[in-house]
């Protein structure tokens, strides 16, 4: 422990005599102070939250994790380069001990400022409330919907791989398919339409939702259920107010009075949109029956997009608890990026290092977007369509190997008021940190273990 302590101090050392850690700090306070004051959102107090918050977290934590991955890719290399670690490695101080002591400098480096920053952003959005020109309903609204830590549950969905499936079984028993017919697009096209159908509600037409397992008891009287509606159209240039009437029932008490409520609402075209429902309405095994029936006033058929839920939203904790668990999962992200420009500063070189850990970067968001834009797949091969089983099985084994970008939005979720919790921590820690980042950091260990050096020409 000495010896790491004795690197480790030696890294903050010489963060603060090249002004690094000053230089970091200053720049993320400028980001966490200036957006917060700048940023109104759409003039509401749940638009001027959301904003603040999702802005000055994403921009603080996207600077502080490129700084991680550089510093970590100079930190080593540099040393390494210079001639000055040759000191170091002349006494008994093993590759490990060397790698852990610089990897707890960058992470200190970093993660302080992300910590500094968080507060000072939670000050100025209570600030920025609390001295606004917001009214109480304004102010009561963004306590229910933004400034807290509320447990989501989405609707039973139908497997629409198997409706697809089975539609297109159909065609082909009823002999309406072309005997050449390719039968992956074919039921690409079916899927397709048996999604959008689940969709769309038709003027004077009914959609229902079931709800299953819902627990808690909210305040103890309502919880909020939460929907956005788009008016003939997904395009947000379209959209306009609508009419519709919910129809929330109990399934225990299905047809009685005292087991379903009639709610009408007028509710804008492509707003995410929360109601007040009693939770007397949740079955005692947490069942709930949701039903929307469009009275658009000019006929149009409405949308409700699978991604958009609707969802049930029970609070669970307060948002400064909420808001705390945000940043430990930023924290957790800067340090699983200092792993990789650590690994990869003891590997390379400098300009090889920031290289190399770039690219990875770009091999991480690459194999994101083949999952996050790839939600129809194939009932068979279980890959998405559009993917051969090339282009599929290279991103899942890519996706399996880095550190994937994905995972967990936090300041999205803050954004929200959904609940960040400490199984969501304990997956991206288990998942992203410990089996992803620790094979990386044992490599960067086992090369500056076996580095010859000596050979390292002064740049």
């Amino acid at each position: 422990m000495r010896t790491i302590f004795a690197v480790y101090r030696q890294a903050l050392k010489a963060a603060f005599r090249s002004r690094v850690f000053f230089f970091l700090l200053g720049l993320s306070l400028l980001a966490a102070t200036a957006i917060p004051l700048t940023v109104r959102g759409d003039g509401t107090a749940v638009g001027a939250v959301q904003a603040g918050l999702t802005y000055s977290l994403q921009a603080v934590g996207v600077l502080l994790s490129l700084a991680a991955v550089w510093l970590g890719c100079s930190g080593l290399s540099r040393e390494i380069e210079n001639y000055t670690l040759h000191m170091v490695v002349t006494k008994p101080v093993s590759a490990f001990r060397l790698w852990l002591g610089k990897y707890l400098g960058v992470l200190t480096v970093t993660a302080i400022p992300m910590v500094v920053c968080g507060g000072v952003i939670y000050g100025l959005m209570s600030w920025k409330l609390n001295g606004g020109d917001f009214s109480e309903e304004e102010l009561a609204r963004a306590r229910r919907e933004v400034l807290v830590g509320r447990r989501e549950w989405g609707p039973v969905r139908p497997d629409f791989n198997k409706l697809a499936m089975q539609r297109y079984d159909e065609l082909a028993g009823e002999g309406r398919l072309d005997p050449d017919h390719d039968k992956e697009q074919v039921v690409k096209e079916l899927l397709r339409q048996v999604r959008a159908a689940s969709t769309e509600v038709a003027p004077a037409q009914v959609r229902r939702w079931r709800f299953a397992n819902i627990h808690g008891s909210g305040d103890g009287e309502f919880f909020c259920f939460r929907y956005r509606i788009y008016v003939d159209s997904t395009s947000s240039s379209r959209q306009r107010a609508t009419f519709g009437v919910w129809h929330v029932v109990n399934p225990d008490k299905e047809g009685q009075a005292d087991g379903e409520a009639f709610l009408p609402q007028r509710a804008m075209g492509g707003s995410f949109h929360e109601l007040k429902i009693p939770f007397a309405l949740v079955g005692e095994d947490g069942g709930l029956i949701v039903e929307y029936l469009n009275s658009d006033p000019r006929q149009a058929s409405v949308i409700f997009q699978l991604e958009d839920g609707p969802s049930v939203l029970i609070p669970v904790v307060s948002f400064s608890a909420n808001y705390f668990q945000g940043i430990v999962v930023v924290v957790v992200r800067i340090a699983r990026l200092a792993v990789l420009g650590c690994a990869m500063g003891a590997i390379f070189s400098s300009p090889v290092a920031v290289f190399v850990a770039m690219a990875y970067l770009f091999l991480s968001v690459t194999a994101d977007t083949v999952f996050r834009e790839s939600t129809s797949r194939d009932s068979q091969t279980g890959r998405p369509y559009g993917y051969n089983m090339f282009s599929y099985g290279t991103a899942v084994a890519v996706d399996t190997v880095i550190i994937s970008l994905r995972e967990f939005d936090a300041p999205g979720r803050l954004s929200r008021g959904y609940l960040i919790g400490w199984r969501g921590i304990g997956n991206v820690l288990l998942f992203q940190l410990v089996l992803r980042g620790v094979p990386l950091a044992a490599l960067g260990v086992f090369v500056l273990h076996r580095r010859e050096l000596g050979k390292v020409v002064r740049q």
